[in-house]
């Protein structure tokens, strides 16, 4: 008997040997595969984020040239130009940064009609500004509404040729993404289905060490599995705090409003409200999709998302674009993530977030349960946060006050029974604002 327990170990060893050497090599194959799909991804925006920012420098030195014309003053024309050299300086160090990130030929290519179009543009600036330094306004207006304008239009073009090329090329690498995947799967169940068989012979012969076996294997699966859930969620709160400091957020309003966000979910649930909607799950996904409500501020310059001021008309406009900005980016960057009910949240979470109960929000105007109901929540989360806290453009309003507008605002901007649950739960609010916000300035009344 124990000449076969021995004979038996040897073969669960041997065979424990080549079927964790298996599975090391799927899991950084794997690894591999999906570090190479997110680099791809990741150089799309940043180059998506790079040609969006040449053409807003495009349209702002126009805008700069044309000031200059209609300015008498010789002050004001000296700051103008230095401007204007400024303005050129940024783009041509912009250039700089997209050459760098070329990779083949067609790039290049499409790299040359845009440089080429833009050194065309410098020169219509300087033919403009030399009529409007001779005083000939009409010939000056000429060249900036429709000479300069036309080689913006080349530049533009040309971007958004490139720009679906990348398209094509992450949707290419999405399906051999997937197909790679499906491959590592099947593998990687083969494997596991050898280790399964070898483990059961054992057990009929040897059942305690099997079992050890077994719960060995067990918790290490669980310790790996806990720590890839971890390492996604970790990620995602990391994402979502960068594009916060950007506007001088910290990450406290990640955690902050994520944590409303699941309070006042929780109060639904005990009150049974929604329970077709509201479970562990929902809650759980609610948990990993609010910190990402505000991804699609990455498409919103810094001027704008910094400006201590009252924001213009355009500026606000452009600010309303991160909503149905931040829907794409979790559509084109979260695809690989095999959870569709999460990547439904999110999406959802992100672009309507700054919907409201009466149909007066954006980006669709939708009204009342039309809304996503963990968008409502999240609206209710967001702008309370935003009250209580100090930006650039604001102080921040007292704890007392803030509940004054979200009580006002219900049936109008929030869903009153989400606004409801929000304010039943103001003590549990409060008492976690006072622990974990310590030293964030929170005034109660």
């Amino acid at each position: 008997m124990k000449n076969i327990t021995n004979r038996i170990f040897l073969v669960v060893f041997f065979a424990a040997v080549i079927s964790v050497g298996c599975l090391f090599f799927l899991f950084v194959y794997q690894e591999k595969t999906v570090n190479k799909y997110n680099a791809l991804v990741d150089g799309y925006i940043e180059n998506r984020r790079l040609m969006s920012e040449i053409s807003q420098k495009m349209y702002e030195l126009q805008a700069r040239v044309a000031s200059h014309v209609v300015t008498d003053d010789a002050d004001t024309l000296e700051r103008s130009e230095a401007n204007i050299m400024e303005i050129n300086d940024e783009i041509t160090g912009l250039f700089q940064q997209m050459k760098k990130r070329l990779t083949d030929d067609d790039e290049k290519e499409i790299f040359r009609e845009v440089t080429k179009s833009y050194n065309a543009l410098e020169e219509q600036v300087k033919v403009a500004l030399k009529f409007s330094g001779q005083g000939a306004e009409e010939s000056a207006e000429y060249y900036i509404c429709e000479i300069m304008d036309s080689y913006i239009q080349k530049s533009n073009e040309a971007f958004d040729g490139y720009y679906e090329r990348m398209k094509k090329n992450v949707s290419f690498e999405k399906q051999r993404l997937n197909e790679e995947m499906q491959r590592i799967v099947l593998w990687r169940n083969v494997s596991f289905a050898f280790v399964v068989v070898v483990i059961g012979t054992c057990l009929l012969i040897v059942h305690r060490s099997g079992q050890r076996i077994v719960d060995d294997q067990k918790r290490e699966t669980d310790q790996h599995n806990t720590h890839i859930m971890d390492m996604q969620y970790k990620t995602i709160v990391g994402m979502a705090n960068l594009i916060e400091s950007r506007d001088g957020e910290t990450g406290e309003h990640v955690k902050r409003t994520s944590a409303y966000a699941v309070m006042i979910a929780n109060e639904l649930m005990a009150q049974g409200v929604y329970p077709d909607d509201i479970t562990k799950e929902y809650m759980d996904n609610l948990w990993k999709a609010a910190p990402l409500h505000d991804i699609g501020k990455i498409v919103v310059s810094d001027s704008i998302l910094q400006k201590p001021g009252k924001l213009t008309t355009e500026e606000f406009d452009r600010i309303k674009l991160h909503a149905s900005e931040g829907g794409k980016i979790i559509d084109g960057t979260l695809e690989a993530i095999d959870d569709k009910e999460y990547l439904d949240m999110a999406h959802q979470v992100a672009r309507y977030h700054h919907e409201k109960w009466d149909g007066s929000g954006y980006p669709e105007g939708l009204r009342g349960e039309e809304i996503p109901l963990c968008a409502r929540i999240m609206a209710v989360a967001d702008v309370f946060d935003a009250l209580i806290s100090k930006r650039c453009y604001k102080d921040a309003m007292s704890v007392e006050k803030a509940y004054e507008i979200i009580r006002e605002s219900s049936g109008s901007h929030f869903d009153p029974t989400v606004a409801e649950a929000f304010v039943r739960i103001r003590p549990q609010v409060e008492a976690y604002l006072r622990e974990e916000d310590e030293d964030e300035g929170i005034r109660f009344k």
